[in-house]
């Protein structure tokens, strides 16, 4: 005979998985329009370092599911490939990509693949296999690129989670994420929408200017060198930080390839940083920006991504509460998190470097304009404004529902389909 205490856990869940759909409802006649409940998270206590704040987003429940691949994660293993429209991936069924590193596939539920998907041959075969994957791309064909589409392969057991704003390098030009995405791990090529970030390049870069790129990009030379040549056939082979809040808005609301530019261009001269190609990629890479950016890292990574139950974080730059990104699991917030915080670091440098341009032998974190810093209470007031905002849009797409939420004083877009209720992310941005 079952206890009546399990009957009433199981009553419980119930009860918070209803409460759940009503808040994820939109119609009409529900006040509770939202993403879900602003009761669901705690606003944190300020973690501050200069000119920028950051208040973790924890959530009350325990949210532990790893249940999507990252790019980075993918990118590195071997098992995401991010190709230009006019390159071909190898359609050959007996590559493994994560045996390739001597890794096993991962399926879905995290049950291991079979043995033989990393036996077939050991680390030699898997190498030969890998080596067959590359010579069956053909190098880039300006008239077959497009610039605002790419194909996305995912062969790593788990759906793939793409980010708008994510910066990817490499093809014809670099580019940015357009659109939130899902990409379940079938191998097969998708087509996903881009912007670019590099509007003075459409050819792949010589293999010495690719080489330095990666490794400023943080690999080893010898990997840097093996980038260059993926690069030079059609791949993307890493990734830079996110855009800028401003270029990430206008991927988002705006949706057009002039603004896009428009942003990265403001950005670059904010930052006093010169690119030949105009490229975004430059301020993660250019070495007194990177100086810069160190410190906020240094102080900000552990301290935030550390605390327990964490999902997202809301950013003040000079006191003012600027945006937020809120995440359905801690998981997938803590891979995101080192790239999401240079993205916020940069805007804080830009806007110092605002306030006084600086020259080749000076500190731009030396001059800053603090305002009256944010509290708890007004990082509530702004979650709250994202999470209850009047819908706008509402699109579905592949099983993806993405929504569009406005209020006064705060935008949101959101990708649906998270756990409990919750968004698989949120973007939230103030004025």
């Amino acid at each position: 005979m079952r206890s009546p205490m399990l009957f009433a856990s199981f009553a419980c869940v119930l009860a918070i998985a209803c409460s759940h759909a009503v808040a994820q409802s939109d119609h009409p006649s529900n006040p509770r329009t939202q993403l879900t409940g602003v009761t669901d998270y705690i606003v944190g206590e300020p973690i501050r370092h200069k000119n920028l704040t950051i208040f973790p987003v924890l959530s009350k429940v325990e949210r532990k599911g790893d249940r999507y691949t990252t790019l980075d994660e993918g990118l590195r293993a071997g098992t995401v490939q991010v190709i230009e429209v006019g390159s071909t991936p190898s359609d050959d069924p007996q590559v493994a990509p994560a045996a390739q590193q001597g890794q096993a596939v991962q399926q879905p539920g995290n049950a291991p693949a079979h043995p033989t998907a990393i036996a077939q041959g050991g680390p030699q075969a898997a190498n030969a296999r890998a080596q067959r994957v590359q010579a069956n791309f053909r190098p880039i064909e300006d008239d077959g690129n497009q610039v605002n589409q790419l194909m996305v392969v995912n062969k790593s057991g788990k759906p793939l989670y793409l980010m708008p704003g994510e910066v990817i390098v490499g093809g014809s030009q670099d580019r940015t994420i357009g659109t939130e995405m899902t990409i379940a791990p079938t191998g097969k090529p998708v087509p996903i929408d881009v912007f670019c970030v590099e509007h003075g390049r459409w050819h792949a870069r010589d293999d010495a200017e690719s080489t330095s790129l990666y490794v400023a990009l943080q690999n080893s030379p010898a990997k840097a060198k093996q980038l260059a040549a993926e690069a030079r056939k059609g791949y993307f082979a890493d990734t830079a930080a996110p855009l800028s809040k401003a270029a990430r808005v206008a991927v988002q609301s705006d949706k057009s390839q002039q603004a896009v530019w428009d942003n990265v261009a403001k950005n670059n001269a904010a930052l006093s940083v010169d690119s030949d190609s105009g490229t975004f990629t430059r301020s993660y890479v250019d070495g007194r920006v990177k100086a810069e950016l160190e410190p906020y890292t240094t102080a900000l990574t552990a301290k935030v991504a550390g605390q327990n139950q964490i999902v997202g974080a809301i950013v003040a730059i000079n006191g003012k509460i600027e945006s937020l990104d809120v995440f359905e699991s801690t998981p997938l917030f803590r891979k995101l998190w080192p790239k999401l915080l240079k993205s916020y670091a940069l805007d804080a440098v830009s806007t110092v470097a605002a306030v006084k341009p600086a020259g080749k032998d000076s500190k731009m974190s030396k001059v800053q304009a603090p305002g009256k810093e944010s509290t708890v209470a007004d990082a509530s007031r702004f979650l709250n404004k994202v999470l209850a905002g009047a819908v706008r849009d509402k699109q579905t797409k592949a099983g993806l529902v993405t929504i569009h939420r406005e209020a006064d004083g705060a935008k949101s877009y959101s990708a649906g389909g998270g756990m409990g209720g919750a968004p698989i992310h949120a973007a939230g941005f103030a004025p």
